[in-house]
């Protein structure tokens, strides 16, 4: 199970490689020896996309720092309850 495919996706080891991976495929697949013009439409493509995923991100991570927040809390006010 763990070395399968997540949801039919390719694996990759890190975001850069992802990156790559889809330029990779925005590039060559389509057009081996791609022009200027091309090359800046698939970065402005990839650039809106950025940004539209930008606010998601950043409530996924202000979630988590929450999360680790109140239990950082939690963890404090058990400890300050022991006595040693």
């Amino acid at each position: 199970m763990w070395a399968g495919d997540p949801n039919g996706t390719k694996r990759t080891t890190n975001g850069a490689e992802s990156y790559h991976s889809q330029l990779w495929f925005e590039f060559y697949m389509h057009f081996p020896h791609p022009s200027v013009f091309k090359v800046i439409d698939v970065f402005i493509e990839q650039q809106v996309i950025n940004e539209a995923q930008i606010p998601e991100i950043k409530k996924w991570t202000e979630a988590i720092q929450r999360k680790y927040d109140r239990e950082l809390e939690a963890n404090y006010w058990y400890i300050s309850t022991c006595v040693y």
